[in-house]
């Protein structure tokens, strides 16, 4: 996996206006003006896997490692326009949503020795911590969220009896979720031995992941380019309503970038000549389908 990476590179991305990232960093630019990001890459059969920093960055590419460092180097001024990939690997990732209902007793915080705790509150953060070692140890395109938890009595010096957490396991290879999925299962036994607890979950969502049509995103690619928009193929870890038209109908999607990548969160925005090029591609797509 990415821990022992075939390629490792180092830039140095400094703060002031105009620069780009460089494989040294500037002996006159102050330390404090001076981003760092390291990029890991290893080359698998499916393609070139990348990790920047501690996040994942690239995941599938169709090139080689300098594909993925053109990419780094270039991403906010040519990488305007990317369509989703239309070929056999899936184009949006299968999702896998759970709540978790922890139930322990609820006790004094500072009379209660801790071997005699059966703490709702400490198997969810339990949950929260393997939830991250499982997506690292798998690696690949396996990702794994603990997006809400919710505690009872939720009281600063009362051990919490009740917690109720959801879980969101994602991975564009069936196999793989079954795999997360059921290494999470045994874990929440586990834990629920270890802890005295009762542990339940109920489902929640369960999408499988789809391949978005070839033709249609072959056009969107023909049509960005043709205006004059650079774009890749890319396969969408998000849930959206063309994961359910695409099994009714010819279905692909076009996305714009995110500044900083943002989403899900108030600081999300998008650059105004990004949009319209989205937009601009997206109307000439639908001229050439109504031909």
């Amino acid at each position: 996996g990415l821990d022992k990476p075939t390629m490792t590179v180092t830039f140095w991305r400094s703060n002031s206006s105009g620069s780009q990232p460089s494989s040294q960093p500037e002996a006159s630019q102050p330390a404090d003006e001076q981003a760092k990001y390291t990029l890991r890459v290893v080359r698998r059969s499916e393609g070139v896997l990348g990790r920047l920093n501690d996040d994942p960055y690239v995941f599938e590419l169709e090139s080689t490692v300098a594909r993925v460092l053109t990419d780094f180097v270039q991403q906010d001024q040519q990488k305007v326009l990317a369509t989703l990939s239309a070929d056999q690997r899936p184009s949006a990732q299968k999702l896998l949503d759970q709540e978790v209902t922890i139930v322990g007793q609820s006790n004094h915080a500072g009379t209660t020795p801790m071997r005699l705790r059966h703490d709702a509150g400490y198997c969810a953060a339990a949950i929260g911590h393997f939830l991250r070692q499982l997506a690292r140890e798998m690696g690949g395109n396996q990702v794994a969220t603990m997006g809400k938890v919710d505690l009872h009595p939720n009281l600063i010096n009362v051990i919490a009896a009740r917690a109720k957490v959801t879980v969101d396991l994602r991975n564009t290879d069936d196999a793989l979720l079954q795999q997360a999925e059921q290494r999470f299962a045994a874990f929440l036994a586990q834990l629920a031995s270890d802890e005295g607890v009762k542990i339940e979950t109920r489902s929640l969502a369960r999408f499988a992941p789809v391949t978005f049509d070839r033709g249609v995103a072959d056009l969107i690619a023909r049509t960005a380019q043709r205006l004059g928009h650079s774009c890749r193929p890319m396969t969408s870890g998000a849930g959206h309503d063309a994961q359910m038209i695409a099994r009714i109908a010819p279905t692909a999607m076009i996305f714009v970038p995110s500044i900083k990548g943002i989403s899900h969160n108030p600081a999300e925005d998008t650059k105004p000549e990004h949009l319209a090029a989205g937009a601009d591609v997206l109307l000439h797509t639908l001229l050439e389908l109504a031909a």
